[in-house]
């Protein structure tokens, strides 16, 4: 199990470090090696998305671990395929190796998410020992017999190896969709995909004129804002979002941050598309949860659209507010139509004014 582990970790690594590694280091194979470099990583942005993609996959009743490798394929392969197999490793292979997670119990996975969290190295070693203990024994009689690999401690890899390959400083991969060239939403859907926020139905389409859901949208706003669950035994009450749909964990993360309510009591409608005055709603319910200020001004408001009486009483507030902020216009100068349902392409645009909002200096 410890090479297997080993493999699973590298492939973390990179998640969790992404332009802080230097691939010479990935000869090491003491795992408690590879989580501290994870744990003590330069980038503390891209460590916690690394950390939260580990949460929203692996820390669950039923791990959807197929799909955290499938995360890991579409982001990590395209910067560091190539590094991989520089390195002797096969990329796929590595990928495989993170079934092994199935095999650590819900409770130490836990644990060492909140281990890597602190930065708690002799944390992370307790839990990981565990489950390379009863290996242990058995490495050492390679190592003395001479047959099988030799590990060599981390101490040994600084003095000997004299290769310095480092990863270029990326800032984010470029993501490209066949089917947005001359799409006036081109800019803001590829760079909101590059950043990991939006995803495209397929690998090379995004559909931009198709609907969104309500899921989806959620989606969005919790990698948007980087919400993470604060208490994991918080339960929802809908009937109609199961523990094995993707979407369970962002419902369930919003759902306790007051951000979503459903149709009524018992169902949330997960596949419904939304309106543009629930999408409205959610975002402005997200703004003032992590009390961002307004530092954009508009001019527009309610009062400029026939169609106000059409608006519901719960979205009217936050539909003011966001014109005022400038997150987001009218269908028309006269028209604002809060019943009609977004298009992905307009959600985009409309996540990435947030996204300068948030992140405006």
């Amino acid at each position: 199990m410890k090479r297997l582990i080993s493999k699973a970790v590298i492939v973390m690594l990179l998640i969790l470090s992404l332009n802080g590694l230097a691939f010479a280091e990935l000869s090491e194979s003491d795992i408690n090696f590879f989580l501290e470099k994870i744990a003590t990583a330069n980038n503390e942005q891209l460590r916690e998305q690394g950390i939260n993609m580990i949460k929203m996959y692996a820390d669950r009743e039923d791990p959807n671990i197929d799909g955290l490798k499938k995360a890991v394929k579409k982001f990590v392969e395209p910067i560091y395929g190539k590094k991989f197999e520089e390195k002797g490793y096969d990329f796929d292979e590595c990928i495989e190796s993170l079934d092994v997670l199935k095999e650590i119990s819900r409770e130490d996975i836990k644990s060492l998410i909140s281990h890597m969290e602190d930065k708690d190295l002799d944390g992370m070693k307790e839990i990981v020992n565990k489950y390379i203990e009863e290996d242990s024994n058995e490495d050492e009689e390679k190592s003395s017999s001479g047959s099988g690999e030799t590990l060599s401690t981390p101490e040994e890899n600084k003095t000997t190896n004299t290769e310095e390959v480092t990863v270029p400083k990326v800032e984010t991969p470029k993501v490209e969709f066949k089917d947005l060239d001359k799409h006036w939403a081109k800019e803001d859907i590829e760079f909101l995909a590059s950043k990991g926020i939006i995803n495209g139905k397929s690998k090379e389409m995004f559909n931009p004129d198709g609907k969104i859901t309500r899921a989806e949208f959620t989606a969005l706003i919790v990698r948007l804002f980087d919400l993470k669950q604060k208490n994991t035994s918080f339960n929802i009450s809908f009937k109609d979002v199961n523990n094995t749909d993707w979407y369970y964990d962002v419902i369930k993360t919003a759902s306790e941050y007051g951000l979503i309510n459903g149709i009524n009591e018992d169902t949330f409608a997960p596949n419904k598309e939304v309106t543009r005055e629930e999408m409205v709603t959610i975002i402005i319910r997200a703004i003032d949860n992590k009390n961002i200020q307004n530092t954009n001004k508009s001019n527009i408001a309610i009062d400029n659209f026939n169609d106000k009486n059409n608006m519901s009483t719960w979205a009217v507030d936050n539909i003011n507010k966001a014109l005022k902020m400038n997150i987001i216009k009218g269908k028309t100068e006269n028209s604002f139509n809060p019943k009609e349902y977004s298009t992905r392409a307009e959600s985009a645009t409309i996540i990435k004014r947030v996204y300068d909002l948030i992140n405006k200096k």
